[in-house]
């Protein structure tokens, strides 16, 4: 089995809040670390974001069908109900669309939450790599002293 980089979820709990509160501030390379690191773990979950996303596509085209409208319109009315914005402006006035659009607000809730979680999982390692970096940096010497 492969080693879990994230295995210590300890990291961010309230008994580290001392170990947290000495980090420096945080910058901009150690923002871009942690956007890598969210790149890497949505590219390890590709799949599952275009499972999702052909999911949406195929219920875009499915309304357009059912409900009669422009595609634009369809793709609009999938995308706010998948984010469960819903302002209302468009609804479902066939049982299909009745059907279909919460379905398609839970697949919207499933993709947000593995992106939450991945996105969590990042800023957990980013937290442990600026800890491991600001603790050799400040416990090793000086490069030009002897």
């Amino acid at each position: 089995m492969a080693s879990d980089p994230f295995h210590h979820h300890e990291i961010l709990s309230p008994e580290n809040a001392a170990l947290l509160a000495q980090l420096e501030p945080l910058s901009l390379r150690t923002a871009f670390r942690f956007a890598k690191h969210l790149c890497t773990g949505i590219a390890f979950l590709g799949g599952i974001f275009i499972f999702f996303l052909l999911l949406l596509a195929g219920a875009s085209v499915v309304f357009m069908i059912w409900e009669e409208l422009p595609l634009g319109d369809a793709v609009y009315f999938i995308a706010i109900t998948a984010l469960t914005i819903g302002y209302g402006d468009i609804t479902p006035h066939t049982v299909v669309g009745s059907v279909l659009a919460p379905l398609v607000g839970l697949t919207g809730l499933l993709m947000t939450g593995v992106f939450i979680a991945v996105a969590v999982r990042s800023l957990e390692f980013t937290v442990r790599e600026e800890l491991a970096r600001q603790h050799v940096i400040g416990t090793s010497p000086a490069p030009n002293s002897k």
